[in-house]
């Protein structure tokens, strides 16, 4: 007797994102070509524990446009968080980190910019812990730090607070805190590479 074999159904053809996740679907991204992030108005805001941020809203366009001038194609992330705790390491963009040094293993000759482990450029940025008098100013060295990775077209964020506990990993960013949008823009990162600064 023959065995009745399951036909397997059909992809779907222009799926942006699965349950699965970004990594699940960085290759049908890159196969429709390079995508820009592009500000969309004020975002939901960032909460951690003890921060609140008021955020930019991200999505992805592409190059291409259409006769009339607008993007061809539109891409509005969606983001998934998970915590770590801080002495048992992270996954973030679909590789797995000992510790936040992993994330900064080669300095691209610029405070803000580096490569890690893997060789993945990454972006560093880092806000000075609130001040409320001279006294504070003189013995505060604690910093909020952000980095940030860009795989295919998905944005991958870990933020940190000096001396917490836990690291925060967002995939797929839609809302990007306005102190970070801000830096980005200054620095260009939506348009420069590692390579050329």
């Amino acid at each position: 007797m023959k065995k009745n074999k399951r036909k397997k159904a059909p992809r779907q053809k222009g799926a942006a994102f699965s349950r699965k996740g970004p990594q699940a679907t960085a290759k049908t991204w890159s196969r429709q070509g390079d995508m820009m992030i592009r500000g969309c108005g004020t975002g939901d805001g960032v909460r951690y524990p003890g921060a609140f941020y008021s955020t930019e809203k991200i999505r992805w366009v592409s190059r291409k446009r259409t006769e009339t001038g607008l993007p061809a194609e539109i891409r509005n992330p969606q983001e998934k968080n998970r915590v770590y705790p801080f002495a048992r390491g992270f996954t973030a963009a679909g590789k797995r980190y000992a510790d936040l040094g992993e994330l900064r293993a080669q300095s691209g000759g610029h405070p803000n910019w580096y490569r890690d482990i893997y060789g993945r450029e990454v972006l560093c940025l880092a806000k000075h812990f609130p001040c409320f008098d001279c006294f504070d100013a003189v013995h505060e060295h604690r910093f909020y730090r952000w980095f940030f990775l860009r795989e295919a077209n998905a944005l991958t964020r870990v933020y940190f607070a000096d001396e917490s506990e836990f690291i925060y990993v967002t995939e797929d960013v839609e809302n990007v805190e306005d102190f970070c949008w801000e830096e980005m823009n200054r620095l260009g990162y939506f348009d420069k590479t590692f390579n050329q600064l």
